[in-house]
């Protein structure tokens, strides 16, 4: 009887809309502020920037000292020494472009992450809509019953209708209350869930449960979301500013074959004389430097194939949910034809109160009619969440 009860709704010509006391987009500006995994993204991003940039540093520099100890008649000898140890000085550049375009990445990967939260927050909120909704109609549906069960017990009191009836319109109220409470705890464990994105904070300033308005946009032209990914998208840019590191990589590991450079100063004291000087050391890398540029190589390839295949899912996925959008939105347009014409409705319930038919033919007679309303608000928030989704580079 659920389908059976949505039917009050429009034979009362109730609105499923109310005033919000606030706007998704405030919503989902509060979890973008409040939310604890994009803060530790953010934070993350600092420590690892700080880290790369260190990682470039200069070696530290070595002092050494020895002492020598000769015969009475030669004395001991001692000396010390400063020196600094760098790789060849290009790698340094190479190493800084890698590090910095690294960054940039990282930050960009951040911001993506943005993006999936506030879609994630718009599709709860939409869910939220829904449930409302719901439950406004919901609520409209018990008064209804509430009005139908003094009547049918009045009658019944004058032996005007049948017990069977009557009972059909208690378990009515049965149904209708359980309906009612399913759909308050559907709303409540979507109201937590945002309030876990939210930091755990209540949405300040906004009663979630007055969210009653689907957000105003309109389906566009599928080029529109085309234009939106690639200027708005920062995983597309995540993948540049890799591919930008990796190169620099390469190009650092391929000059990683040069020569590790070492200069100091050394003072040594013999016989009572002192000497100064300088020394000048050079390493080879034979072994530190085998397979780096192989690995370099093969890294940023790894890279460029996952930018094509998340280019390619990408491009999938919007062509997916444009289709499913204009096929919702026609399908909208249907069921509101059919929704929006009440006289089907009126004409039943005056048959009923007449006495015309029986309370059995007119709960077999609204079933087509229940089902296409049930359907409506299914493809509705259905639609406003594909929605959602297109425009989440907007």
């Amino acid at each position: 009887m659920k389908n059976l009860l949505l039917a009050t709704t429009v034979i009362c010509a109730a609105s499923l809309t109310a005033a919000a006391q606030g706007g998704i987009d405030d919503i989902v500006a509060s979890v973008l502020h409040n939310n604890a995994r994009l803060k530790a993204a953010r934070s993350q991003v600092s420590s690892d920037s700080i880290a790369l940039r260190a990682s470039n540093n200069l070696e530290d520099p070595q002092v050494a000292f020895e002492y020598n100890f000769g015969s009475k008649n030669v004395g001991d000898k001692w000396g010390v020494g400063v020196s600094q140890g760098f790789d060849w000085p290009g790698v340094y550049s190479d190493r800084n472009r890698a590090n910095s375009h690294r960054i940039e990445a990282l930050s960009s990967a951040a911001k993506a992450e943005a993006v999936e939260t506030r879609l994630a927050a718009r599709s709860l909120c939409i869910d939220i809509v829904y449930a409302n909704r719901q439950i406004e109609a919901q609520e409209l549906i018990i008064k209804n019953v509430e009005e139908l069960y003094s009547l049918y017990s009045k009658a019944f009191e004058h032996g005007e209708t049948s017990i069977i009836d009557l009972n059909k319109i208690k378990i009515e109220r049965i149904a209708a209350s359980q309906a009612l409470d399913e759909l308050k705890a559907r709303r409540n464990s979507l109201k937590e869930q945002l309030c876990g994105m939210n930091g755990n904070k209540p949405i300040e300033g906004i009663n979630l449960d007055y969210l009653n308005d689907y957000p105003t946009e309109e389906l566009a032209a599928i080029d529109v979301y085309r234009n939106q990914y690639e200027s708005n998208n920062p995983q597309a840019d995540y993948f540049t500013h890799l591919d930008n590191s990796l190169k620099s990589d390469v190009k650092a590991a391929k000059k990683g074959w040069l020569p590790k450079l070492e200069l100091g100063y050394q003072y040594t004291n013999e016989l009572g004389d002192g000497f100064n000087g300088v020394t000048v050391g050079a390493s080879i890398p034979i072994f530190s430097n085998k397979r780096k540029v192989a690995a370099a190589k093969a890294e940023a390839v790894a890279n460029e194939l996952h930018r094509t295949t998340y280019e390619n899912e990408t491009e999938a996925r919007i062509k997916s949910e444009y289709a499913q959008a204009v096929a919702l939105k026609s399908q909208l347009a249907q069921y509101f034809d059919i929704i929006a014409d009440n006289n089907n409705f009126t004409v039943l319930r005056k048959a009923l109160d007449g006495g015309q038919i029986t309370l059995l033919n007119y709960l077999l007679e609204l079933r087509y009619f229940l089902d296409a309303k049930n359907k409506y608000l299914d493809i509705e928030h259905t639609y406003h969440a594909t929605l959602a989704s297109l425009s989440r580079y907007e």
